[in-house]
């Protein structure tokens, strides 16, 4: 007695050709019996080795020049003795005096408690521990408290 269900080797094959079609190729085999437009879409998706799927291709980073202007002052100019830490001292001070520079640097420590507290959190879901809501507002809790110990520092 025959079956009316397709067999799974026809499955495959029509699942295969489907793909293809909504890829805007055709169903091509190589060597081996691999599917050729399926590798390409695997190597091209999958393969990306970018965190960000989302993020342009050649987009300018300060950062990396940030990293070489800290690491130049504090790991070779001071220590060589070539820019004066006193000078360095009065230089910060300016700035923390400064009600802009207070804002900068509020800035600065303010979104890194939050995104510390923001890794944290998800870094629970990454163990597959999803904390109940208590949790999260003790975790998002220590970067408001840190943020508001912060701005009196400041004031």
């Amino acid at each position: 007695m025959t079956s009316l269900t397709p067999s799974n080797s026809l499955r495959t094959e029509t699942a295969k050709h489907c793909f293809a079609r909504s890829q805007g190729k055709s169903y091509a085999r190589v060597a081996g019996g691999g599917f050729k437009p399926f590798i390409n879409f695997v190597l091209r998706e999958v393969g990306d080795n970018s965190m960000n799927k989302n993020e342009k291709k050649g987009k300018f980073h300060v950062e990396p020049f940030l990293w070489f202007a800290i690491v130049l002052l504090f790991g070779l100019l001071v220590p060589l003795g070539c820019y004066d830490p006193s000078a360095l001292y009065d230089n910060l001070r300016v700035l923390y005096d400064n009600i802009l520079g207070k804002l900068v640097i509020f800035t600065i420590l303010a979104f890194n408690l939050w995104h510390a507290c923001h890794r944290i959190y998800h870094a629970t879901h990454d163990f597959k521990f999803h904390p109940p809501l208590i949790v999260k507002l003790a975790i998002y809790g220590v970067a408001f408290g840190g943020s508001i110990c912060v701005a009196l520092m400041l004031v």
